[in-house]
């Protein structure tokens, strides 16, 4: 029966000779899992005398496999590290982690299998650990991940899979995004594409000039449907209605992808938001006037893309028509000439 200790066991007559012995302690009492124990051998010689009695202290009988289970990474993941963390329900003899790519980018050294070292071999709850240097996983790849341990007893665990893991030190990146430096602009929006899908994503219009913007830096997060890999056109902020009319701002873009490697922020300078009809004054000749001349004079409030002028005779038919040169376009009072 179970935990009949101690217990005395008679050796075999055929394990009594001179020389090495093996004797199977199982076949002869039902030792109890996970129990501690101790084994003394004793015996006498031909002649009658007692031998010495050498005692094993500390016999654990284990013959429960481990329960492992890998915190870190999850499933699903994007990784841009070589950090893990695993529980084990006692300490473990030996463990193993094996990385198998199975999408994405192409390993050719795939699969990677590393033992791991005994200081990471302890019994408790989630630590965290790092590979060592000997791991090196391909840029964009996709891994499966298997972690198998053994116990003291030799005990082999259930096998951890943990799949659809991404491994990626690629920063993600912004490219054709307008407004451009040097842009005016009378709506809060944005184009831009991006390189891969990010996890968050910003945008801040900061202040540097013009009219004066007593709330800048402004921030303002992309949503959902932003951070997606590809083109994004019209991205409209319109709804915060937060820019400062006149106002000069720096625009910075920035991101994180999944695996949480940042974008280069990218950013673009002196954007005017400008919502302010521009207004043309002080235009001479005055209506029902007598000129000798064929000049005229104007000012404008504020540069100018683009401008003309027409001369129209009395019957509303157009006698002469021209583009403003660049030299007229600019702030402040102008000559020009209708010839």
């Amino acid at each position: 029966e179970a935990d009949k200790f101690p217990y005395v066991i008679s050796i075999p007559d055929s394990l009594l000779i001179l020389g090495e012995h093996y004797f199977d302690l199982g076949e002869s009492v039902f030792f109890s899992n996970s129990n501690v124990y101790s084994v003394t051998i004793f015996c006498k010689d031909l002649f009658g005398y007692d031998s010495n009695k050498p005692t094993i202290d500390s016999i654990h009988f284990d013959i429960s496999p481990p329960i492992l289970s890998l915190d870190y990474p999850n499933e699903g993941s994007f990784l841009n590290n070589y950090i893990y963390s695993y529980s084990s329900n006692e300490s473990l003899s030996s463990a193993e982690m094996k990385w198998v790519n199975t999408g994405g980018a192409t390993d050719s050294f795939s699969p990677h299998i590393l033992n791991l070292g005994r200081e990471k071999l302890t019994a408790g709850d989630s630590t965290q650990f790092i590979f060592d240097s000997t791991l090196t996983l391909v840029d964009s790849a996709q891994y499966k991940l298997t972690f198998t341990g053994y116990d003291l007893a030799l005990n082999k665990s259930d096998s951890v899979h943990i799949e659809d893991i991404t491994f990626d030190i690629s920063s993600p990146v912004f490219s054709n995004v307008l407004p451009q430096s040097n842009s005016y602009i009378n709506a809060v929006g944005l184009f831009y594409s991006v390189s891969e899908e990010l996890k968050k994503g910003a945008v801040h219009f900061i202040h540097v000039d013009g009219k004066s913007d007593s709330q800048s830096p402004h921030l303002l997060t992309l949503s959902e449907e932003m951070l997606s890999k590809g083109r994004h056109d019209a991205v409209s902020f319109n709804n915060y209605g937060f820019l400062s009319d006149s106002s000069i701002y720096r625009v910075e873009l920035s991101g994180d992808d999944l695996a949480g490697n940042s974008a280069n922020i990218l950013e673009l300078f002196n954007v005017t938001f400008d919502i302010s009809s521009p207004i043309i004054s002080d235009v001479i000749p005055e209506e029902k006037s007598f000129v000798k001349t064929d000049s005229f004079w104007y000012s404008i409030s504020e540069d100018l893309m683009v401008g003309s002028y027409a001369l129209m005779n009395m019957q509303g038919d157009t006698v002469a028509f021209s583009d403003f040169g660049d030299e007229l376009l600019t702030i402040g009072p102008h000559i020009g000439s209708l010839s």
